[in-house]
């Protein structure tokens, strides 16, 4: 179901992997996601390819703050 971003809960799962596998000690590393959901987060501008790497956007930190995590 999409939220008010148009958002579905798969989208949603992907963008918070993507948050989550941001370089740090111990992280998940790359997230390859599909490519309908890459197209529809890039459109709405929640993530971005920065020096050749996809990252999450700011606006795409917000979403996942104050959308609670889906059960898997």
């Amino acid at each position: 179901m999409p939220d008010s971003h148009g958002v579905t809960d798969e989208q949603a799962r992907w963008l918070r992997a993507l948050l989550e596998s941001r370089p740090k000690k111990g992280s998940a590393g790359p997230v390859r996601m599909p490519d309908e959901v890459h197209r529809a987060l890039f459109e709405k501008g929640l993530i971005q390819w920065k020096r050749g790497q996809m990252e999450i956007t700011l606006e795409g930190i917000h979403l996942v703050a104050r959308r609670p995590p889906l059960a898997d």
